[in-house]
């Protein structure tokens, strides 16, 4: 039986506020908004990620980790397949010329859910385009965990771990690793998480960060410099992501500008001071909103008509805010009928 969760306010908008911005930023938007989006939404939900994490031995983790995010990966890539393979018969039937029907629709996909753990098998179809974030966010809290263990909340030593990832990260980039062994994204993404478990732990600005949020003209101040230094390091510094390994023109400028980001997030989730229900569900189920992304952003744009038009941002930004209002029912039925699809996540608040 799932227990309800106490909500932590600004944590539920900024998943909100990320996922839609995943949303957007999959759209087809302007390239400048694109990499100002890819500059720092994924590093944030490591990030969220990190702030959540709780300590526990590695055997606990690994068998924790299996539920919530192993079990509803499997599970939701198959639940994708019986949705992926009528598309495919219904509007893509040209793929399929020349080719078996059987490998193409059924056995290759089946196969990329064991290549989203690193095999490295093209012909293998991954239909899911989330699995890259939750294999890496697997493998990252298991060597979380592995450092906590021998760190012993050491915090300077805990810290400087994240110099030896991202050595790693560089280490097996240089030599051809690709994304589809994703321990080297969860060495890229490592810090973010790491970070952010070591300010909750720590608190180490509380009291300066206390001032701003305190202060609503000096919060919104910073926010608007935030977002004017974010567009231009993000433009300067090119397209970069987590799941393409790629920090784009110097990586120093792509870690300051995704804290950068974060921050940014942060600051204007703290607005959010009284829960709302829609946030709370949309919250709660962000691992739903995530795997079934494309589907029901292809509905509104099938349904409305745009489909295959050039389309403007704010148009998009309003085609993602429907898609993510319509899985809102989805979301509350399978945490009430499956909730094994959603690692046990509730959205109740006590």
């Amino acid at each position: 039986m799932n227990k309800t969760t106490k909500r932590i306010l600004w944590i539920d908008f900024a998943k909100v506020l990320g996922i839609w911005l995943v949303y957007l930023g999959h759209s087809k938007i302007p390239p400048f908004a694109q990499q100002y989006i890819y500059a720092f939404h994924m590093p944030l939900f490591f990030f969220l990620s990190g702030y959540l994490e709780k300590e526990q031995s590695i055997g606990k983790t690994i068998i924790h980790n299996i539920k919530t995010l192993i079990i509803p990966y499997v599970l939701f890539y198959i639940l994708l397949l019986l949705t992926w393979i009528p598309s495919r018969l219904v509007f893509h039937r040209e793929i399929l010329e020349g080719k078996s029907v059987l490998m193409e629709l059924l056995f290759n996909p089946l196969l990329g859910i064991i290549n989203s753990f690193g095999l490295n098998k093209p012909e293998w179809t991954i239909i899911f385009g989330a699995s890259w974030f939750l294999i890496t966010l697997f493998y990252m809290k298991i060597v979380h965990s592995i450092i906590l263990k021998f760190t012993k909340e050491k915090w300077g030593t805990y810290l400087l771990c994240n110099i030896s990832m991202i050595i790693g990260f560089l280490i097996l980039k240089k030599y051809g690793f690709g994304t589809t062994l994703h321990i080297t994204n969860a060495f890229m993404a490592f810090p973010f998480f790491s970070l952010a478990y070591y300010i909750k732990k720590t608190n180490p600005f509380q009291s300066d960060l206390l001032k701003i949020q305190n202060d609503p003209f000096l919060k919104l101040l910073l926010a608007a410099m935030l977002f004017l230094i974010i567009g231009f390091t993000s433009q300067y510094n090119g397209g970069v992501g987590i799941d393409a390994i790629n920090y784009g023109k110097n990586i120093f400028i792509y870690y300051v500008t995704a804290m950068l980001g974060i921050v940014l997030i942060i600051m204007l989730s703290t607005y959010y001071k009284q829960n709302n229900i829609i946030i709370t569900i949309l919250s709660s189920g962000t691992l739903f909103l995530m795997a079934l992304e494309t589907p029901f952003r292809g509905i509104i744009l099938r349904l409305s008509g745009f489909q295959y038009q050039e389309l403007g941002i704010i148009v998009l930004g309003g085609v993602s805010t429907v898609a993510m209002l319509l899985t809102i029912l989805p979301i509350k039925f399978v945490q009430k009928y499956i909730p094994v699809l959603l690692g046990g996540r509730v959205g109740s608040v006590k």
